[in-house]
């Protein structure tokens, strides 16, 4: 968990080094905007319990995360 802002810099890196390069990068698509139940099973079956992959959590109260991908947005394309 603590790890996703620092994930979310890094990749945010790698996209301005890519555009740098003259590489298309028209955008990032993040999924999952929030935590997903049974995929530890693979939702073949249902036990309800939730893994947490997402900036917000099933009670859509954002993480750390999210502020850091909100910042981003509003700073626009990495450069």
């Amino acid at each position: 968990m603590t790890q996703r802002v620092s994930w979310l810099e890094h990749l945010s890196a790698a996209l301005a080094a890519m555009r740098r390069d003259d590489l298309p990068v028209p955008g990032l698509c993040g999924y999952s905007r929030g935590d997903q139940f049974d995929w530890q099973t693979a939702l073949a079956e249902p036990t309800g319990a939730v893994t947490q992959v997402g900036p917000v959590d099933v009670q859509r109260r954002p993480r750390p995360v999210a502020a850091a991908l909100a910042k981003m947005v509003r700073a626009g394309p990495p450069s």
